[in-house]
């Protein structure tokens, strides 16, 4: 007797097992019932507590995939090339293309310009082989992210590490950076409540833990930036899960984080700490002296403006910021101050960019984050819950990343771009790939 191979994938996606390919396509050998999800379960647990390790699970699935997509091809078996695949692949390459040519025009070439934007653009090819190779990866991501929040939360109570600055962080990450990746994990875990399927109490348990381990360690980070993105996200998932009751819910939980930041300033003198520090910043500020963290965001962010308004097509180059910020504080414009920490990053993800390739880079980035939002919200109403779940998760992702990225660079460490990418890669193939399967149309 015959099976419809469609119907076969919607029954196996109802019950919350992973949907297989598609007929005729063979899955991938590496998406076998163990390796995958042993894989993409470790590298969100791994990011926080190990040095270099998502980096090298991101490179061996890079490699996999190619290797799995030229076999493919081979074979002449389609990879999936759609318009979202194209759109998203797109995306991804802009920030190579960007840089290229400003390094072209500047006529100055070196490897580190490309190290951020390279990893979004090699997250292209795990993007393709994951979504044609019968693999959900939610059935592992909805147990890793709360996971990796969980065990970073362990290990900060057990064996705490601090910076110069009495900040709680890993001793291979800045307190900033450490502080947006465990507010991310935090709600990822929170957006992942009944992804593929109906929780059972135990993993709703763990994944309300997770959300709680993550907004603990961001305000314990003392990043407040990150801070900032935690109400909104906050928001965010009110809306996507509880839209009727969107007001009621929505006070009760800014009441929650309102009530959590209480606890926590009365009974944490760090983060009393950061707070105040940040209400003399602004006073400090309003009189005029700008040689404070946020005065010195504002130096930074005018001076970028400036040199990207003189310099719109191909921006100043990777290498130049420190000369410039230079020039511009010997004609008074910005504080020495200014030059040394506008020097070591612009504080702002796009502007940067803009700022160090032009034009080609305010586009890039811009699109980074805008195409995979319009991917997702075509998505979004998808037949399928893991899609519509998957989609969610893709816009509380970006969205918190760009959040972040107003204040930080926040993908110029390894780090946290190839969390980005390989994590963005991974949502946006579940987002598309089962909702071809079912019939929709991404």
């Amino acid at each position: 007797m015959n099976r419809d191979p469609e119907a076969t994938d919607q029954s196996a996606i109802a019950m919350g097992r992973p949907a297989g390919p598609p007929a005729g396509i063979a899955p991938a050998p590496w998406a076998g019932r163990y390796l995958g999800p042993i894989i993409l379960f470790a590298y969100p647990v791994l990011t926080l507590v190990v040095r270099g390790a998502t980096s090298a699970i991101f490179f061996v699935l890079v490699t996999v995939s190619l290797a799995y997509l030229v076999s493919r091809r081979m074979r002449r078996a389609p990879v999936g090339l759609d318009p979202a695949a194209l759109a998203y692949a797109a995306a991804m390459a802009s920030g190579c293309c960007a840089v290229l040519a400003s390094e072209l025009f500047h006529w100055h070439f070196g490897s580190k310009p490309f190290d951020e934007a390279s990893r979004l653009l090699l997250a292209v090819p795990i993007f393709l082989a994951v979504r044609i190779s019968g693999l959900n990866p939610l059935m592992a991501l909805q147990y890793a992210f709360p996971a990796a929040a969980l065990l970073a939360l362990c290990i900060a109570i057990v064996h705490p590490t601090y910076d110069a600055g009495g900040r709680i962080t890993p001793d291979f990450l800045n307190s900033i950076h450490f502080g947006d990746l465990a507010v991310m994990l935090g709600f990822l875990s929170l957006f992942s409540i009944n992804a593929v399927g109906r929780d059972a109490m135990p993993l709703l348990l763990l994944k309300c833990v997770g959300l709680a381990a993550g907004v603990y360690l961001s305000v314990r980070s003392g990043s407040r930036g990150g801070w900032i993105a935690i109400p909104i996200l906050g928001l965010l998932w009110t809306y996507a899960y509880h839209r009727k009751q969107f007001l009621t819910r929505s006070l009760v939980a800014l009441a929650l984080f309102a009530g959590l930041f209480l606890c926590l300033y009365v009974f944490s003198a760090a983060t009393r700490q950061r707070f105040v520090e940040g209400v003399a910043d602004l006073a400090v500020v309003s009189q005029g002296n700008l040689d404070t963290s946020i005065g010195l965001r504002f130096q930074i962010w005018k001076a970028a403006l400036l040199l990207f308004a003189q310099n719109p097509l191909f921006g100043i180059g990777f290498d130049q910021v420190p000369s410039m910020f230079q020039a511009l504080s010997d004609a008074g414009t910005i504080t020495p101050l200014a030059v040394k920490y506008g020097s070591a990053e612009i504080h702002d993800e796009i502007l940067g960019y803009a700022l160090k390739y032009g034009i080609g880079g305010l586009a890039a980035m811009v699109s980074v984050y805008a195409v995979p939002l319009l991917v997702f919200r075509r998505t979004l109403g998808s037949a399928d819950p893991t899609v519509r779940a998957a989609s969610w998760m893709g816009i509380g992702l970006t969205t918190g990343f760009f959040l972040f990225g107003l204040t930080v660079e926040i993908l110029n460490l390894k780090v946290t771009v190839t969390f980005f990418s390989l994590t963005l890669a991974l949502l946006t193939a579940a987002a598309t790939r089962q909702s071809r399967q079912v019939g929709g149309h991404p």
